[in-house]
């Protein structure tokens, strides 16, 4: 998950000195321990022999007590049944509420890791519907590997290989999240299968479920809206559907929609004429600064991204930064006329520091931000020491 912090600078800067603190202190109590060995003499570095009498009476008792009995280890719980294992036929969702879950990567060890604990919190808090990982730039080896791993371990998600789309062949311009709408836009295309009216939901990598991701709106006691958000003047729906997106709040506002601003041009992108030229920045705040999940229906989500697409090179041109690709994502949704319903607890991003020990932040979100890697990533391991785990 990737959205502007102002206080962001000054934690890493906290957490990068106490990590060094602690290099620090390790490194000097390694060479302390290193120091002392070395002058006891070759061969007394291991473990300190301490020889004692044993008392008659306890050697006594020793022999008279009965041997303990060995408590069996209790049986691993059962697999998940094979019915909810099986994968649907036509990659929908199909159950009422169920979403079909997309997200991008390119073929790193890193990230195929970041894509198993995806697959493991979805089956752990029970998460209905398909899950299908975007994988962009892959060799035909590492497509076979992938393949069967989680045809093993996740029978009912799959994985869709594309072609590596982060250099832009006119510009020769290279932005590695390029791979991200045109990964969506290749899944589309060669998924007929994905039928109308199922709600896709474009979530990133880098976060795990804690609950549930669904369609539902109204009736969910969890759903927190944006703040000032008021129900009476702008109707909510029962569900995320055709018109009806539904996205995170992101901390982006809408500068591609001041006429003024130096990084953006949003009349090169939409062109004259377009939905996205009437947008204010006000109006662009409530329901454009938005980032994953994106909860779209797929004939929306289809012509989304198309403009998507072509607009991603346009603003990454005028403003080369990491955020290009989501903020071509509101422009080329408000061209489309696809107005998001903005949701404030879909995401929550880990807390700092603490993200150093693998925790992210417990509450009550549908998809919580993890992250940090401490040591590189080390290639996946092979079939034969994999189960599927008992969810």
């Amino acid at each position: 998950m990737r959205t502007p912090n102002k206080g962001q600078a000054p934690r890493r800067g906290f957490c990068s000195i106490l990590s060094v603190v602690a290099f620090l202190v390790l490194g000097y109590g390694s060479f302390l321990v290193y120091l002392h060995q070395s002058r006891r003499g070759p061969g007394s570095a291991g473990v300190v022999q301490v020889q004692t009498e044993e008392h008659p009476k306890e050697a006594a008792l020793a022999k008279a007590r009965p041997p303990r009995r060995q408590t069996p280890a209790p049986p691993p719980p059962p697999p998940p049944p094979p019915s909810s294992l099986a994968p649907r036929e036509d990659g929908g969702s199909g159950g009422e509420g169920e979403v079909h879950v997309v997200f991008s990567t390119d073929c790193s060890f890193y990230q195929d890791w970041q894509t198993l604990l995806v697959f493991y919190t979805a089956g752990t808090v029970g998460q209905k519907g398909r899950i299908t990982r975007i994988a962009s730039g892959c060799e035909e080896s590492k497509k076979e590997t992938l393949r069967a791993l989680y045809k093993k371990l996740y029978p009912q998600y799959d994985v869709h290989f594309t072609p590596d789309f982060k250099k832009d062949p006119k510009t020769k311009a290279k932005y590695d999240f390029y791979n991200k709408p045109f990964g969506v836009q290749h899944w589309l295309r060669h998924n007929p299968q994905v039928k109308s009216g199922t709600v896709v939901a474009i979530i990133d990598p880098d976060m795990i479920f804690l609950r549930p991701l669904t369609t539902q709106i109204i009736g969910q006691d969890n759903n927190l809206f944006m703040r000032g958000f008021d129900a009476a003047k702008e109707p909510v729906p029962a569900h995320v559907g055709k018109g009806h997106p539904v996205a995170q709040l992101y901390g982006l506002g809408a500068p591609w929609a001041d006429d003024h601003h130096r990084h953006f041009n949003r009349t090169e992108a939409c062109g004259v004429g377009s939905p996205c030229l009437k947008v204010v920045p006000r109006y662009g705040e409530r329901h454009y600064s938005v980032g994953p999940p994106y909860l779209v229906e797929k004939d929306d989500l289809a012509r989304l991204t198309d403009t998507w697409v072509r607009m991603v090179p346009l603003v990454y041109g005028r403003y080369p930064e990491l955020l290009a690709e989501m903020y071509a994502y509101s422009i080329a949704a408000a061209h489309e006329n696809l107005p998001h319903l903005t949701m404030t607890h879909h995401v929550r991003p880990s807390l700092p520091c603490l993200a150093l020990s693998g925790l992210s932040a417990l509450v009550a979100n549908s998809i919580a931000s993890h992250t940090i890697a401490l040591s590189p990533p080390s290639p996946l391991p092979t079939l034969t020491t994999l189960h599927p785990p008992a969810l």
